[in-house]
Formats: structure tokens, C-alpha cells, sequence
């Protein structure tokens, strides 16, 4: 697996990274916002750990992620695309998110470049429900099918790979989350099981399972296990501090 990263951070340096920053950026508060992100990379040789007053004195909405097997780094906000919010490192990696979920990314090896739907996310719904007081599964579809676009560009290949995924959905319940900033949130909880559908025949179905824990106040994921790809596995993503967009009532 190819994702890593802090050490590449490290190996730049802090002033070819700021500089790095500063030439992609465009406003004073994102080169401040990823500057910082850049800062805390490079002064925390493992995972990137803030405490409850540095995430409130902290001015941007943020999450951690962490990929199997990596260190835990810190994403900031740096646009909300109707409701696909495109999450940033201090280097040139994008996760884009909807509702919480992994949906596509950029500059990450084997990681999904973006998803086909073949139905609507049952998470939208779910989390929806939530927000409306109604019960979580209700009207909602419980099987959901997507094909995932997959980065395995190298120096010899542009070519892309798909695989489809097909899951089911089911409501598991309250749990108290302690989300970074001390706060503790009664969060209802989805799980979704699934198998990445065979390429080649004869292949055996490689089973999965995710996790949601969603605020039901406003339908936001608070906390997330999801499986990425075959190659990646997983990853694990946790809200550091909240968006403003999501805590007034996420898009889809």
C-alpha cells in the first residue's frame, strides 16, 4: 500500500512545505489552514493528536483519518461541493466525503477516484430519518450496489480499475461517542456488510463491513470505519471539529 502520508511530509521539510502550500492555496485562511496542518505533520512523528483546547481555539472545520496501518493525520475542510465536502493534508491528497462516507480522492494510490451508483446511498436516507425524528430505516432501501473507480495509475500505466460492491444496511443502535474535543454525543449507529463482487471467475468474494456513528440531531457522521478497496482495506475517520454547513443540516 502506498498511502503514507507523514513521512513524505518529513522528507520535504518544513520550508519546501509551506512553500508547497503556499502555491496551491488560494485565500490567506487556507494558506493559514493547511500551513498549520503542514506544522502539526511535521512536529508529531506518530499520530497526530490534538487536545480539546487546541481543537477549540482551532479555526477551521477538521476530521483525523487514518488508513490501515498508517499514522493518524489530520484533514482540513477546503470546499463544500454541494453537499461532497473535499477534505485536504498537508501535502496534495483529497478525500471527498458525502454524508460521511469515502466517495473519491485524489493523489492516493488504490484508493476509489470516484463511485458509479447503481441506487441511492441508504446512509443519506438513514441519516435523514435521524434529523426528522422518524424511524432510521424507514422508506429507505437496504441493499445498495456502486462501482468503484479505482486509482492504479503508475509511471507506465494510466489505466484506471472498477470493482462493484454490493451491501446491506441495518440499525444497530445508540452508542455514547467521546468525540476529540471531550464533548460525548448519543450517536445511533449503522452497520453495512458487504462483498466486493468477483472480477475473474473463480475468485471468492472478498467480505467487508462498515460502520457509521451519526449524530442524529443533525444527520452528520460523527465517526466512521469503511472499507475503502481490495487493496487499501480500510479506513477509520473521526470528526475533529464539526462544519458549520453540517451542523446547521448536511446537503446531500
Amino acid at each position: 500500500m502506498t498511502i503514507n502520508f507523514k513521512p513524505l511530509l518529513h522528507r520535504m521539510g518544513v520550508v519546501m512545505l509551506i512553500g508547497a502550500i503556499l502555491s496551491v492555496a488560494g485565500c490567506s485562511t487556507r494558506v493559514k489552514n493547511l500551513a498549520e496542518i503542514a506544522k502539526f505533520a511535521v512536529d508529531e512523528p506518530d499520530d497526530v493528536v490534538l487536545t480539546a483546547a487546541e481543537i477549540k481555539d482551532y479555526p477551521h472545520a477538521a476530521q483525523y483519518i487514518e488508513f490501515d496501518d498508517q499514522p493518524q493525520v489530520l484533514m482540513a475542510l477546503n470546499f463544500d461541493d454541494q453537499g461532497v465536502l473535499k477534505w485536504r493534508t498537508g501535502g496534495e491528497e483529497v478525500v471527498m466525503t458525502r454524508r460521511g462516507r469515502f466517495i473519491g480522492s485524489v493523489n492516493i494510490a488504490n484508493a476509489p477516484i470516484q463511485i458509479q451508483e447503481h441506487n441511492p446511498d441508504p446512509l443519506l436516507c438513514m441519516s435523514k430519518n435521524m434529523q426528522r425524528k422518524e424511524p432510521v430505516t424507514s422508506n429507505c432501501e437496504s441493499v445498495w450496489q456502486r462501482t468503484l473507480w479505482i486509482n492504479n495509475r503508475t509511471e507506465t500505466t494510466s489505466r484506471d480499475t472498477t470493482c462493484t460492491l454490493v451491501s446491506e444496511f441495518s440499525h444497530s443502535g445508540e452508542e455514547t461517542l467521546l468525540m476529540p474535543n471531550d464533548e460525548q454525543i448519543a450517536a445511533q449507529v449503522i452497520t453495512e456488510s458487504g462483498e466486493v463482487m468477483p472480477t475473474v471467475q473463480g475468485q471468492e468474494p472478498i467480505p467487508f463491513e462498515n460502520t457509521f456513528w451519526i449524530d442524529p440531531g443533525t444527520g452528520r457522521t460523527l465517526k466512521s470505519r469503511q472499507f475503502v478497496s481490495p487493496t487499501i482495506g480500510y479506513v477509520d475517520i473521526t470528526e475533529v471539529k464539526a462544519y458549520a454547513g453540517d451542523v446547521r443540516g448536511s446537503k446531500e
